[in-house]
Protein backbone atom coordinates (compact mmCIF):
# COMPACT_ATOMS: atom_id res chain seq x y z
CA UNK A 1 0.00 0.00 0.00
CA UNK A 2 2.45 2.22 1.29
CA UNK A 3 4.62 1.36 -2.24
CA UNK A 4 1.55 2.40 -4.42
CA UNK A 5 1.50 5.50 -2.59
CA UNK A 6 4.72 6.42 -3.38
CA UNK A 7 4.64 5.99 -6.97
CA UNK A 8 1.07 8.60 -6.88
CA UNK A 9 3.03 11.13 -5.30
CA UNK A 10 6.14 10.89 -7.90
CA UNK A 11 3.81 10.81 -10.78
CA UNK A 12 1.44 13.79 -9.30
CA UNK A 13 5.04 15.77 -8.63
CA UNK A 14 6.67 14.80 -12.22
CA UNK A 15 3.12 15.96 -13.57
CA UNK A 16 3.53 19.15 -11.90
CA UNK A 17 6.81 19.74 -13.22
CA UNK A 18 5.56 18.81 -16.81
CA UNK A 19 3.65 21.28 -16.51
CA UNK A 20 5.49 24.04 -15.34
CA UNK A 21 8.12 23.21 -18.28
CA UNK A 22 5.12 23.49 -20.58
CA UNK A 23 3.65 27.01 -19.26
CA UNK A 24 6.74 27.94 -19.17
CA UNK A 25 7.54 27.40 -22.77
CA UNK A 26 4.61 28.64 -23.95
CA UNK A 27 5.57 32.38 -23.56
CA UNK A 28 3.59 32.87 -20.07
CA UNK A 29 5.43 33.50 -16.55
CA UNK A 30 4.62 34.85 -13.35
CA UNK A 31 6.51 37.64 -12.42
CA UNK A 32 6.59 38.57 -8.52
CA UNK A 33 7.17 42.74 -7.84
CA UNK A 34 6.29 43.84 -11.06
CA UNK A 35 6.21 48.16 -10.76
CA UNK A 36 2.63 49.20 -10.44
CA UNK A 37 1.43 46.14 -9.07
CA UNK A 38 -0.23 45.51 -5.98
CA UNK A 39 3.14 42.84 -5.15
CA UNK A 40 5.13 45.95 -6.16
CA UNK A 41 3.88 47.82 -3.27
CA UNK A 42 3.76 51.39 -2.05
CA UNK A 43 6.51 54.21 -2.14
CA UNK A 44 6.97 57.84 -0.92
CA UNK A 45 7.25 60.67 -3.59
CA UNK A 46 10.63 62.31 -4.12
CA UNK A 47 12.13 64.19 -1.34
CA UNK A 48 9.15 62.37 0.96
CA UNK A 49 10.61 59.67 4.02
CA UNK A 50 8.38 56.79 4.59
CA UNK A 51 7.22 56.19 8.34
CA UNK A 52 5.37 52.70 9.42
CA UNK A 53 3.88 52.17 12.58
CA UNK A 54 0.58 51.32 14.00
CA UNK A 55 -0.52 49.41 10.81
CA UNK A 56 -0.18 52.67 8.85
CA UNK A 57 2.41 54.00 6.12
CA UNK A 58 2.85 58.31 6.33
CA UNK A 59 4.65 59.72 4.13
CA UNK A 60 6.18 63.48 5.09
CA UNK A 61 9.12 66.18 4.92
CA UNK A 62 9.77 68.89 6.66
CA UNK A 63 10.35 72.71 5.54
CA UNK A 64 10.32 75.80 7.26
CA UNK A 65 9.41 79.67 6.67
CA UNK A 66 10.25 82.49 8.37
CA UNK A 67 8.29 85.84 9.11
CA UNK A 68 9.37 89.53 10.14
CA UNK A 69 8.33 90.11 13.23
CA UNK A 70 5.65 92.79 13.61
CA UNK A 71 3.83 95.70 16.09
CA UNK A 72 0.49 94.15 15.55
CA UNK A 73 -1.30 95.45 18.98
CA UNK A 74 -2.95 98.70 18.09
CA UNK A 75 -1.72 100.23 21.59
CA UNK A 76 2.61 99.39 20.51
CA UNK A 77 2.65 100.35 16.79
CA UNK A 78 5.89 101.88 16.74
CA UNK A 79 8.60 99.12 15.21
CA UNK A 80 11.80 99.53 17.19
CA UNK A 81 14.53 97.26 15.91
CA UNK A 82 17.34 96.75 18.63
CA UNK A 83 20.82 95.66 18.61
CA UNK A 84 22.58 93.83 21.54
CA UNK A 85 24.28 95.75 23.81
CA UNK A 86 24.55 95.49 27.38
CA UNK A 87 21.82 97.89 28.93
CA UNK A 88 18.93 95.68 27.07
CA UNK A 89 19.15 93.59 30.48
CA UNK A 90 15.98 93.46 32.88
CA UNK A 91 16.72 92.06 35.67
CA UNK A 92 14.04 89.37 36.29
CA UNK A 93 11.99 90.74 33.60
CA UNK A 94 9.62 89.16 31.42
CA UNK A 95 12.02 87.72 28.35
CA UNK A 96 15.08 89.33 29.56
CA UNK A 97 17.58 86.87 27.55
CA UNK A 98 16.05 87.46 24.27
CA UNK A 99 16.30 90.98 25.75
CA UNK A 100 20.09 91.27 26.40
CA UNK A 101 20.37 89.19 22.51
CA UNK A 102 18.62 92.29 21.09
CA UNK A 103 15.00 91.03 20.51
CA UNK A 104 12.69 93.89 18.64
CA UNK A 105 10.35 95.69 20.51
CA UNK A 106 6.86 97.67 20.05
CA UNK A 107 6.64 101.05 22.09
CA UNK A 108 3.56 102.31 23.37
CA UNK A 109 1.56 104.86 21.01
CA UNK A 110 2.86 108.74 21.82
CA UNK A 111 0.70 109.96 24.46
CA UNK A 112 0.66 109.39 28.70
CA UNK A 113 2.87 106.46 29.68
CA UNK A 114 4.99 106.50 26.36
CA UNK A 115 8.80 106.78 26.02
CA UNK A 116 11.05 107.37 22.77
CA UNK A 117 13.28 104.45 23.20
CA UNK A 118 16.26 103.92 20.53
CA UNK A 119 18.35 100.82 18.96
CA UNK A 120 20.47 100.98 22.01
CA UNK A 121 18.56 102.81 24.66
CA UNK A 122 18.78 101.05 27.93
CA UNK A 123 15.10 99.51 28.88
CA UNK A 124 16.47 99.35 32.14
CA UNK A 125 13.60 101.41 34.69
CA UNK A 126 10.87 100.66 31.85
CA UNK A 127 7.91 98.43 31.98
CA UNK A 128 7.40 96.10 29.57
CA UNK A 129 3.68 95.14 29.12
CA UNK A 130 2.49 92.16 30.77
CA UNK A 131 -0.74 92.18 29.46
CA UNK A 132 -1.01 93.94 26.14
CA UNK A 133 -2.28 96.75 27.87
CA UNK A 134 0.32 98.14 30.47
CA UNK A 135 3.53 99.43 30.50
CA UNK A 136 6.16 101.44 27.84
CA UNK A 137 6.60 98.21 25.39
CA UNK A 138 6.07 95.04 24.84
CA UNK A 139 8.25 92.45 22.30
CA UNK A 140 7.44 92.10 18.51
CA UNK A 141 5.86 89.20 17.86
CA UNK A 142 3.94 86.84 15.25
CA UNK A 143 0.18 86.78 15.62
CA UNK A 144 -1.05 82.69 15.11
CA UNK A 145 -3.31 84.18 12.49
CA UNK A 146 -0.83 85.40 10.32
CA UNK A 147 1.29 82.14 10.85
CA UNK A 148 -2.25 80.14 9.53
CA UNK A 149 -2.34 82.43 6.81
CA UNK A 150 1.23 80.97 5.87
CA UNK A 151 0.38 77.25 6.77
CA UNK A 152 -2.16 77.67 4.36
CA UNK A 153 -0.35 79.27 1.28
CA UNK A 154 2.42 76.50 2.20
CA UNK A 155 0.17 74.25 1.70
CA UNK A 156 -1.17 75.32 -1.64
CA UNK A 157 2.10 75.85 -2.94
CA UNK A 158 3.15 71.95 -2.13
CA UNK A 159 0.36 70.54 -3.44
CA UNK A 160 0.92 72.98 -6.72
CA UNK A 161 4.49 71.64 -7.35
CA UNK A 162 3.72 67.80 -6.80
CA UNK A 163 0.32 68.27 -9.15
CA UNK A 164 -1.95 67.20 -6.79
CA UNK A 165 -5.54 68.68 -5.31
CA UNK A 166 -4.99 70.69 -1.86
CA UNK A 167 -6.78 68.14 -0.46
CA UNK A 168 -4.08 65.76 -1.27
CA UNK A 169 -1.06 67.53 0.96
CA UNK A 170 -1.82 68.10 4.89
CA UNK A 171 1.03 70.82 6.59
CA UNK A 172 1.24 70.86 9.75
CA UNK A 173 3.35 73.03 12.23
CA UNK A 174 5.59 71.82 14.87
CA UNK A 175 4.95 73.99 17.55
CA UNK A 176 8.25 72.74 19.91
CA UNK A 177 10.42 73.54 17.13
CA UNK A 178 9.75 77.16 16.07
CA UNK A 179 11.26 79.76 17.12
CA UNK A 180 12.56 83.77 16.58
CA UNK A 181 15.81 84.26 15.02
CA UNK A 182 17.11 87.32 16.65
CA UNK A 183 19.33 89.32 14.13
CA UNK A 184 21.38 90.62 17.31
CA UNK A 185 24.56 91.77 15.39
CA UNK A 186 23.02 95.39 14.41
CA UNK A 187 19.96 97.43 14.81
CA UNK A 188 17.73 98.25 11.60
CA UNK A 189 17.51 94.91 11.13
CA UNK A 190 13.91 92.55 11.59
CA UNK A 191 13.94 89.99 13.79
CA UNK A 192 12.40 86.88 12.16
CA UNK A 193 9.99 83.98 13.74
CA UNK A 194 11.10 80.45 12.02
CA UNK A 195 8.62 78.36 11.90
CA UNK A 196 9.08 74.28 11.31
CA UNK A 197 6.84 72.57 9.26
CA UNK A 198 5.74 69.07 7.85
CA UNK A 199 4.01 68.21 4.74
CA UNK A 200 2.24 64.69 4.50
CA UNK A 201 1.11 63.11 1.42
CA UNK A 202 0.01 59.72 0.26
CA UNK A 203 2.63 56.98 -0.77
CA UNK A 204 2.10 55.91 -4.36
CA UNK A 205 2.52 52.65 -6.39
CA UNK A 206 5.73 51.59 -6.74
CA UNK A 207 6.65 52.91 -10.43
CA UNK A 208 5.35 55.93 -10.30
CA UNK A 209 1.57 55.06 -11.31
CA UNK A 210 -1.14 57.23 -9.90
CA UNK A 211 -4.36 56.06 -9.44
CA UNK A 212 -6.75 59.16 -9.69
CA UNK A 213 -10.32 59.98 -8.16
CA UNK A 214 -12.95 57.63 -8.70
CA UNK A 215 -14.35 57.65 -12.65
CA UNK A 216 -10.48 59.08 -13.41
CA UNK A 217 -8.16 57.08 -15.49
CA UNK A 218 -5.08 56.04 -13.97
CA UNK A 219 -2.04 58.54 -14.97
CA UNK A 220 1.52 58.41 -14.68
CA UNK A 221 2.99 60.24 -11.85
CA UNK A 222 5.86 62.24 -12.66
CA UNK A 223 8.02 64.17 -9.74
CA UNK A 224 8.11 67.82 -10.35
CA UNK A 225 10.92 70.14 -8.20
CA UNK A 226 10.07 71.51 -5.34
CA UNK A 227 9.44 75.10 -4.89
Amino acid sequence: MKSIKTLRFRKSVIAVAIAAASFSNSGFAIEANTLGTPSGGMVCRSGYSGFFGTGKLTCSKQAEFKMDLACENPRFPTYVSRAAVANNRVPNGPNDAQLRLGRDICTRAPGPGSANIGPTDTLVGLDQSTNGNNGVYEIANVSPARILVRLSNKDQEEATALGLSVGQVDTIKNDTQSNVTINSGAANITDQFRVILSHFTFAVPTGGIVTGPVGNPASTFTPRPLQ
